[in-house]
């Protein structure tokens, strides 16, 4: 029989001037990040080439140029929306900054992202909330594997905020001690 150890959180919590930053790196799923860098780089051959005939006129009708012209832009949509999802896959991480009075919750991947401020006298019900299985959000009942909403959950004023994309219930339980801890909530 083989002893199992405990798993380490994948956060890390580092003291700085004025506050305290944690950071909690994406959970990699390589076969999605290839599969989806192999679908970009189909998709860009396509966008390429379909641009390409519309521009030199191959279609005679006004309407496949109409049609295919949408279609790009439609395809172009999508593209931007598939990029985001991979840079996010390949270096996404959440950037929890605990600073006098508030918390700030930003996303990022290559160092571009969003930024929220919350007031810490505001936060109520600091809590683990994990992501029920639904089967209308995706085939298997989850959040895709990007954007997930996260599994650390509070109130503020009338709206339920989360953060934490794909932790486990004991690495949000940690989580969210070392925040109450730093944040006196």
């Amino acid at each position: 029989m083989s002893r199992v150890e405990p798993a380490k959180p994948r956060f890390t919590v580092t003291d700085e001037v004025g506050g305290v930053r944690i950071i909690i790196p994406v959970k990699r799923s390589w076969p999605m990040i290839l599969f989806t860098a192999f679908w970009l780089l189909m998709w860009a051959i396509g966008e390429v080439m379909t641009i390409h005939e519309l521009l030199t006129g191959k279609w005679a009708s006004g309407f496949a140029q109409v049609f295919t012209g949408g279609w790009v832009c439609a395809w172009t949509v999508a593209g931007a929306y598939i990029i985001s999802a991979w840079c996010w896959g390949l270096a996404g991480r959440e950037v929890i900054l605990l600073k006098e009075g508030s918390l700030d919750i930003r996303r990022e991947a290559f160092g571009i992202g969003r930024s929220k401020e919350f007031d810490v006298a505001q936060i109520r019900e600091l809590r683990v909330q994990p992501q029920p299985f639904d089967a209308k959000k995706s085939p298997f009942g989850r959040n895709s594997w990007f954007w997930a909403p996260g599994t650390v959950a509070f109130d503020y004023g009338a709206s339920t905020q989360h953060f934490g994309s794909n932790l486990d219930e004991a690495e949000a339980k940690l989580l969210i001690e070392v925040i109450k801890k730093r944040a006196n909530l």
